[in-house]
């Protein structure tokens, strides 16, 4: 006989982001988070095994990362899975052109700093969640994505400016990250 074992992720989500969320998606109420042991949602899980494969890794992609993978569970779960599930509505739209083009100057003129989405949601007077929501549905992409997107091609601008031979071989590029901090 096979002994089978289960797996279990515990996530917690602090109360004042729980309280944050939940007043940017008009949600009103004292907040609650619900256990649901039994019950599986697909979503909350691959945050949840993101979250933990970042940890494991010791955190290669950063603070903004955790940050913006912190909101998106909170996100998930004020909604559907506290006291206030099912009252309220998501934003309807995203991000105004001029704040995205304020959100990404910001981002690309601080690419040597390790982001956060506070930092940069408040340099551009918004929320973080907010910002996490109104960027991605603006923009096709999480934030950290960008960031980290961005960081590449300016890696590889600079390599290619020093004539590096291999500059765009699909090797190099998680290399080329770390040459973006060398390169102003």
């Amino acid at each position: 006989m096979r002994a089978e074992t289960d797996t279990a992720l515990i996530l917690r989500v602090g109360s004042q982001l729980q309280c944050q969320v939940a007043e940017e998606s008009g949600l009103q109420g004292h907040i609650e988070m619900r256990g649901r042991f039994r019950l599986r949602d697909s979503q909350i899980e691959h945050i949840g095994w993101a979250l933990m494969a970042e940890v494991q890794r010791d955190y290669p992609s950063g603070r903004l990362y955790i940050v913006s993978m912190a909101t998106a569970l909170a996100v998930e779960m004020v909604p559907n899975h506290s006291s206030v599930a099912g009252i309220g509505s998501p934003p309807e739209s995203g991000m105004p052109r001029h704040r995205l083009r304020q959100v990404q100057s910001y981002m690309e003129e601080n690419l040597r700093d390790n982001l956060s989405l506070q930092a940069i949601a408040g340099a551009v007077g918004m929320s973080a969640s907010h910002l996490k929501v109104t960027f991605r549905k603006a923009t096709g992409v999480p934030a950290h994505q960008y960031v980290i997107r961005q960081r590449v091609e300016r890696a590889l601008t600079c390599c290619e400016k020093a004539n590096c031979q291999s500059a765009r071989s699909p090797w190099t590029s998680a290399l080329l990250i770390r040459a973006t901090w060398l390169c102003t």
